[in-house]
């Protein structure tokens, strides 16, 4: 029940990721054919077919090759993109339930948007040296014209290789995968819109970020919005949510931006979590997680949904702290009703715990290391989460 064109369109949209496949502009029509302006008609062809003559090319005006130069097929222009996707075992791409499927824990999709910073201040100033005699001696048509091409390369060519490349994962026990189970939707010009399995995207999302940075030597930095999402919420729903996030870490306290805003506004009580990329490395995946790891996992079904029920309990304490001084005493209850029995648990295991209750008593007086907990909290309990627990808060 869909028109001619559309059917055309979903026959040979999962080809333009493939690199064995070409796309022909054509003055006669062949079966599912796209129609363009002038009388011209768009066709996928394979391109083995191609080279063996088996196609028909007297009707041929272009060729475009994906990500792929073809210089012996005449007419052919190669187009580069960031097309990235992941795979099922027969050969056809990862739908959005599949991608939610194949998340840790919580069976949700991740939803990454993601530009550069100050790209209109790079542009205008960027070359400019005030110090200098003469300080726009290097505001010259070709140094722009490098500096846009450099950045269209790393956003179209360059980003297929960084998210495809499955690096150690934030997760302490992540086990290797053999592809990463993320899609590119959209990469050119800026700015990055990847949608994947949710834990997968945040490696993706750090990965690209570190890339970056070393890419542009650390001069020009990148602002980030991720977005947890149930894998039929509507692409135009999950993008807006997401691109609020991404102003939200751009408008980060210290007004430096080169950050990466967190979930959404319901999962923090009104406010997203947002943190320089530096600092969700170092202050939540690298330090609060694994102690959360430690003290949490490895528990059977009960256990689990006992351990994050508690989570959940400190987590709304840790909210209250900085509103109500009383909450501290609350939380210091929690704590301590909560801890395990030392003489039926491994000796590891309870020194685990008090070293996790003494962290947690101290980061929920300092309002940054606070807000790290929080975030180190909802995704430890999002990749330990069964779906049969409560939604995503």
């Amino acid at each position: 029940m869909i028109c001619e064109t559309c059917a055309s369109l979903e026959a040979f949209s999962n080809t333009l990721t493939k690199s064995e496949f070409l796309l022909a502009v054509r003055k006669v029509r062949h079966e599912n054919a796209i129609p363009l302006p002038g009388d011209m008609w768009l066709e996928c062809i394979d391109r083995k077919s191609l080279q063996a003559d088996r196609v028909d090319t007297d009707d041929i005006v272009r060729i475009y090759s994906i990500n792929s130069r073809c210089l012996d097929i005449p007419k052919t222009i190669n187009l580069r993109f960031g097309n990235y996707q992941p795979w099922n075992d027969n050969g056809s791409s990862m739908t959005f339930e599949q991608l939610a499927d194949a998340s840790r824990g919580v069976k949700r999709l991740g939803v990454l948007r993601a530009d550069v910073d100050n790209l209109g201040a790079l542009f205008a100033a960027g070359f400019v040296d005030h110090e200098d005699a003469h300080p726009y001696r290097y505001t010259t048509l070709p140094r722009y014209m490098a500096l846009s091409a450099a950045l269209t390369a790393f956003f179209q060519q360059e980003i297929n290789r960084i998210v495809e490349e499955s690096g150690k994962s934030w997760l302490p026990d992540a086990e290797p995968s053999k592809q990463r189970r993320v899609s590119i939707v959209y990469s050119g010009g800026d700015d990055v819109f990847l949608i994947g399995a949710w834990n997968e995207v945040l490696d993706a999302g750090l990965a690209l970020q570190s890339a970056f940075r070393r890419y542009t030597g650390g001069s020009v930095t990148l602002s980030a919005g991720l977005g947890i999402f149930p894998p039929h919420e509507p692409v135009g729903v999950m993008a807006n949510v997401t691109a609020d996030l991404e102003e939200a870490a751009k408008l980060i306290g210290d007004g430096e931006k080169n950050a990466i805003a967190l979930f959404g506004p319901v999962s923090s009580g009104g406010a997203s979590p947002v943190f320089h990329w530096d600092d969700l490395r170092s202050k939540v995946l690298s330090d609060k997680i694994p102690l959360l790891h430690r003290v949490f996992s490895g528990y059977s079904d009960e256990e689990q949904a006992n351990g994050n029920a508690f989570l959940y309990q400190v987590l709304s304490l840790l909210r209250e702290v900085q509103k109500e001084p009383i909450a501290i005493a609350r939380l210091a209850y929690a704590l301590a009703r909560h801890a395990p029995d030392k003489k039926r648990v491994p000796p590891e295991q309870a020194e685990s715990y008090d070293e996790f209750s003494r962290n947690v008593y101290r980061w929920a007086m300092e309002p940054e290391e606070n807000e790290a907990l929080q975030a180190a909290i909802l995704l430890h309990v999002y990749a330990h989460r069964k779906e049969h627990d409560s939604d995503v808060q």
